[in-house]
């Protein structure tokens, strides 16, 4: 499973926020999916495609709550801390289930269960995209592409554990990826309402259902002589029927947006624009503030720790020992402030450090719609100071930013750091 581990990081695209999975099957299949589209829909979904492919399609199966932790996993390496995409990502609330709180409904992640998931998770976007908000509708989108995958992988639809269960769902040789790829398709119209398309999207479903749990049987015995080569040949036809259905999904919805994009609003002047800023509402866990994530800028780092501590009748974040890569606390992409270029933000916080100050600062890091970063505007290193100290910076929006995320960083020391009242606002 290092190999597995190993992937991910090679795969790594440039945007920030992209996190691609352990298994790239689902990758691949949505990449197909979207180049199979019309043009009009393609110019639609651009400002969130390349996020579609290599981050939410992929939500469902980064949604547990041992993300940010040394994992207790023989199928995850005990070496390194898994990232907290289930935070920064608000992942949660996309998939409408939280496996700490268990509040929501949980989708099981094989057929038929699957199929109810796909057309739930497609009215959930679709209610998003009614209410004005873009982003959250083709997030929840890939939850529901997701699902759709899952019903005609031959390991679920035959619902095949470990260890068997990855070497029947993972496509993963360039050539048999490469065979995914659905040129000649025609996307279908699942319906001119959101009910047809919920009724054409289970239909659908049986029949990937159907096809993917008569496969099953042939490649588990492929897989378990060894032959995964000639088991991932047989994977391939699932794989490429998973991404016409995938496709029509996609067209159907844009076809039921009219290919209208709701504009995002772009953050307004003089008023707080962070949630939560005084930290005083948790997260799933009283440690973690809500609409705040731990950036460890080191995965390997076992001595470092960052949480929400109560002081003086409110709360601070608090770094303590942060390795030479550092541990940040972010805002996360859900929360995200929208921006536009020449636009100026004013940060203000209060700070003070223990021990060794090391190298402490807030940052204000901007990115492009797809999370590229575009530039980063700092305070410097914040001096060693035992007393709550103020302090202020001022940023102007660069050029090619759409998204602006509050950061607040602390490196190279054993010393504690704390954060505390962190406004952001734009101003005039």
């Amino acid at each position: 499973m290092k190999r597995v581990y190993r992937w991910v990081a090679a795969a790594r695209l440039p945007g920030e926020g992209m996190h691609p999975l352990a298994n790239p099957t689902h990758h691949r299949i949505t990449q197909a999916a979207l180049e199979a589209l019309p043009a009009a829909d393609r110019d639609f979904l651009a400002p969130e495609a390349d996020l579609l492919v290599w981050t939410y399609c992929g939500l469902p199966d980064m949604n547990w709550h041992w993300y940010g932790t040394f994992a207790q996993d023989l199928h995850i390496p005990s070496d390194r801390r898994l990232p907290d995409v289930r935070r920064e990502w608000g992942i949660p609330r996309y998939c409408a289930w939280n496996s700490l709180t268990r509040t929501g409904r949980w989708y099981p992640h094989w057929p038929p269960e699957t199929i109810a998931a796909t057309v739930a998770h497609f009215g959930r976007a679709w209610q998003a995209l009614e209410t004005g908000n873009f982003h959250d509708a083709i997030r929840i989108l890939g939850v529901s592409l997701h699902y759709a995958q899952d019903t005609g992988a031959p390991a679920h639809a035959g619902q095949v554990n470990a260890p068997l269960h990855l070497p029947m769902e993972r496509i993963d040789l360039p050539e048999m990826q490469a065979a995914i790829a659905i040129p000649s398709y025609t996307p279908l119209l699942l319906g001119t309402r959101l009910e047809q398309v919920a009724e054409a999207a289970g239909q659908r479903g049986q029949a990937l259902f159907d096809l993917a749990r008569a496969a099953a049987e042939p490649i588990r015995h492929l897989v378990e002589e060894g032959g995964q080569a000639e088991a991932q040949a047989l994977m391939v036809p699932c794989a490429q029927e998973c991404a016409r259905f995938s496709a029509d999904l996609l067209h159907s919805f844009c076809a039921l947006a009219q290919h209208t994009r709701p504009r995002t609003a772009v953050a307004p002047v003089g008023v707080s624009l962070l949630h939560n800023g005084d930290l005083s509402q948790p997260d799933d866990v009283a440690e973690i503030p809500a609409a705040w994530y731990v950036h460890w800028q080191d995965l390997a780092d076992r001595e470092g720790s960052a949480e929400r501590v109560a002081v003086d009748g409110g709360y601070a974040l608090r770094i303590a020992a942060p390795p030479g890569a550092g541990i940040h606390w972010r805002t996360p992409w859900p929360d995200a402030m929208r921006v536009d270029p020449g636009m100026r933000l004013r940060l203000t916080f209060r700070h003070h450090t223990e021990g060794h100050p090391g190298a402490n600062r807030a940052a204000i890091r901007f990115y492009a719609s797809d999370t590229t970063p575009q530039g980063i505007v700092h305070t410097g290193y914040l001096p060693a100071d035992p007393t709550w100290s103020p302090h202020e910076m001022l940023a102007e929006v660069p050029a090619g930013a759409y998204w602006a995320c509050v950061s607040l960083e602390a490196a190279a020391t054993s010393g504690v750091s704390w954060f505390r009242d962190i406004h952001c606002e734009r101003v005039a």
